[in-house]
This record gives C-alpha cells, structure tokens and sequence, in this order.
C-alpha cells in the first residue's frame, strides 16, 4: 500500500490522534518520507525480486486515517522490503526530462547472491502492477539485505 498524505493533516496533538491505518493485521511500515516535489517517482522493491516504479501522480492525496491504494501487486508469500521517493527533474523547457537519479541499491540475497541496480533502470510502469523481476534468485531464496 501506498499514501500520499499533506502535512498539514498532521496538525495537533500527536499522543491522542491516529495517523494511519493498515489495511492487514501484520501490515507494517516499510517506509516513509516527505518530499515537496510536485512530481515525483515512487520505487517499490520485494523480497522476491521484484521491483516496480510509477509516478506520484498516480496516486491522490488522502486523509491520515486512510489505509492507502495498492502500490504493488504481490506473488504468494511475497511482501515488500523497499519504497523510495526519487524527485524528478524537467530540463529548462520545464517538458524535457533532464535526470530523474542516480541512485544505485545492491540486492544481497540470504544465499549470498549479489546485484547492482539502477533505479533508472527498473521499467516504469502503472501503479498496482506486479511489477518487472530486478533480480533472478532461486525458489528458496530471497532478498535479506539492500545496501544504498
């Protein structure tokens, strides 16, 4: 799941208001980050391999208290390990893409498979898809360790 909340909905006291709300019991955060970009990338990477990337405008802003919309469609026994926010930058037309990151992540598996990925590289895509496979591991294995 993925939200997109303002901060100013986020006002008051903080002890006695609740600021979320999963959609599963054993949901739990992964990540969260503020950015002020009116456009930007999200990255979602699983435990299986799979990665997904899809633009912020695909997603509406939202009360706190919503649970969010799908940002991933998981495999059985698959869940998410990785989301990150990548800004975008437009070239001087303000309609040209310039550079959108040059953020690399390596992917270790528990079996000690390693690979470099470059976010520009994971296949954009529409939101909620199942994503494109970032990494080949074996049906026994999965990603225990991302390194930034």
């Amino acid at each position: 799941m993925v939200k997109k909340t303002s901060l100013v909905e986020f006002d008051g006291n903080y002890s006695s208001q609740l600021s979320y709300k999963f959609k599963y019991d054993n949901d739990e955060l992964i990540s969260a980050e503020m950015y002020n970009n009116n456009v930007a990338e999200i990255v979602i990477i699983t435990k299986k391999g799979m990665g997904i990337k899809f633009s912020s405008e695909n997603i509406n802003t939202m009360g706190k208290v919503a649970s969010g919309v799908t940002g991933i469609s998981l495999k059985e026994n698959d869940e998410v390990i990785y989301g990150k926010i990548i800004a975008i930058q437009y070239g001087e037309d303000l309609n040209e893409l310039a550079i959108t990151s040059n953020d690399k992540i390596i992917l270790v598996s528990k079996n000690k498979e390693k690979k470099e990925v470059d976010i520009e590289d994971i296949k954009l895509q529409n939101r909620a898809g199942k994503g494109s496979n970032i990494i080949t591991i074996a049906l026994d294995d999965e990603i225990k360790e991302i390194i930034l």
